[in-house]
């Protein structure tokens, strides 16, 4: 993942942060101001600077009623620097005042120097998500409180500078938690999305792992079988010719040619299912309801009977183009397959949102299954129909699985014997 998208992942989270702690800082901020504002008033004198800290309250106010409405980041961000910028206006708006007043008390200048440092040193703590800008935001008002004291020739410059070394040093300490909070997200964001990925290769050896269980049962059994059958027919083949029986050779060469077949068939179909996640997918956002418009017609072009498609509005689906398309093409194939013997055959695909997922569906009112041997469904050569009733070999629906689990979905089936079957498979929105 480059920087900047990095950045972008940072700067959200930064942002739900921001709203959180903004939305409590404000409350206290808000309590304070008007606590202070009274004992400011009645204990020490200050009644002229109460229009100092309504800029701060109104600041505060502001950010913690649009809190509960807004949810763009930046607006988020923005609204927070702005409240906290009010905080640093009131207290520097306030020591300009005392500080440039010849008549203001010693108790006066210091309990605004004070305040000033006790505020500096809060929102080095609280600007969770706008250090990025406080620093800047707090140099510039600093540098403006500076240059108009300059001006004034104000007295009380032990005081300010007492206010410049924490101001300094809060600005100092926003930058650094900044660098240690983006390093420290950086960080645990790399180790998550490593966890994540050690997870999808744990599982993706664990379905490897089934599989090779699988190819085991498959080589010892489903190949054996129409090689030996194969074998037994040429071996009448053979005896017939040496008898100069011709009668039953035609015969014999049929069913050796069509084992055959099917072991070439049984072959080709490992081999696919073999190829799937060794390469890295290639995703792109594919018009799905187009996709599936296409390769439906192509399907059913040669079909006697064509099934009647019900096709709802599909989402676009970030994927690998050629994989998606195997998987409606072994889908479509099974539902035309199992559908040809319905007096009206119907395939209906559609599909809904699930948390972070699309989930797309293909049901037919075809043979179906007995759900009790729905977990053989996705196995390599596991058919719940024999050749004489479907034809088929078996790895159809366990290269459907394995494409969509390299997409980090899932895939799973439902039915009822004789009433038809539906198919899902999940895929990330993004």
């Amino acid at each position: 993942m480059d920087q900047r998208t990095l950045k972008t992942i940072y700067n959200q989270d930064q942002a739900e942060k921001t709203l959180k702690i903004g939305k409590m800082v404000s409350a206290m901020a808000l309590v304070f101001i008007l606590f202070f504002s009274y004992f400011d008033y009645f204990q020490l004198g200050l009644e002229n600077t109460i229009p100092w800290r309504i800029v701060a309250f109104v600041g505060y106010l502001v950010f913690f009623v649009a809190s509960f409405y807004i949810n763009k980041e930046k607006t988020i961000l923005n609204l927070y620097a702005f409240a906290s910028a009010t905080a640093i206006i009131m207290m520097l708006g306030i020591a300009y005042q005392i500080f440039t007043t010849e008549d203001s008390t010693n108790i006066q200048r210091v309990s605004i120097t004070v305040g000033n440092l006790s505020i500096w040193f809060i929102l080095a703590l609280v600007t969770v998500g706008i250090r990025p800008m406080m620093p800047y935001i707090g140099s510039v008002l600093f540098l403006i409180f500076l240059g108009a004291l300059f001006m004034t020739n104000a007295h009380s410059w032990g005081y300010t500078s007492s206010i410049v070394m924490i101001a300094a040093f809060s600005i100092g300490m926003m930058w650094s938690q900044e660098r240690s909070d983006y390093e420290k997200f950086t960080f645990m964001y790399k180790l998550e999305e490593n966890e994540k990925e050690l997870l999808s290769q744990k599982r993706e050896l664990e379905l490897m792992n089934e599989e090779l269980v699988s190819f085991n049962y498959s080589i010892s059994h489903d190949l054996r079988t129409p090689l030996r059958a194969a074998n037994s027919f040429s071996q009448l083949l053979v005896r017939d010719v040496k008898k100069q029986e011709y009668k039953s050779i035609e015969e014999y060469a049929s069913y050796i040619s069509s084992n055959l077949k099917k072991m070439h068939q049984l072959l080709e179909d490992l081999l696919n299912l073999s190829q799937i996640g060794k390469k890295k997918l290639t995703l792109k956002k594919i018009k799905t309801t187009e996709k599936v418009e296409q390769l439906w017609k192509d399907l059913t072009i040669n079909e006697e009977t064509k099934p009647k498609l019900v096709l709802y509005p599909l989402p676009k689906l970030k994927a690998d183009p050629g994989l998606l398309e195997q998987v409606f093409i072994n889908l479509f194939s099974n539902a035309i397959k199992y559908s040809r013997n319905s007096s009206e055959p119907l395939v209906e695909v559609g599909s809904f949102a699930q948390g972070n997922n699309f989930v797309i569906y293909v049901k037919d009112n075809g043979a179906g299954f007995d759900e009790k041997y729905k977990d053989k469904l996705f196995q390599v050569f596991k058919r719940l129909h024999t050749d004489n009733e479907f034809e088929g070999t078996g790895v159809g629906l366990a290269i459907v699985k394995r494409i969509i689990n390299h997409h980090g979905g899932e895939v799973w089936g439902e039915s009822k014997e004789k009433t038809g079957a539906t198919f899902y498979f999940s895929l990330p929105k993004e």
